[in-house]
């Protein structure tokens, strides 16, 4: 992955998270919460993999 990868899905973990703020303030469904902590995990879990991509890039 390259540094626009990363930073998209820096926006997009961001975007998730004031979507679960919003959600909390609003009184939204478990369900609701439920599929927004799913999608900011894999978001997270997609960072991490695309960092550890980019660190072992940079030491060859």
């Amino acid at each position: 992955m390259n540094v626009t990868d990363v930073e998209s899905l820096r926006e997009r973990i961001g975007e998730l998270v004031r979507e679960r703020q919003d959600l909390r303030t609003t009184g939204a469904s478990r369900r609701s919460l439920e599929w927004n902590r799913v999608q900011l995990a894999r978001r997270q879990s997609e960072l991490g993999r695309a960092l550890i991509e980019q660190h072992i890039a940079a030491a060859i």
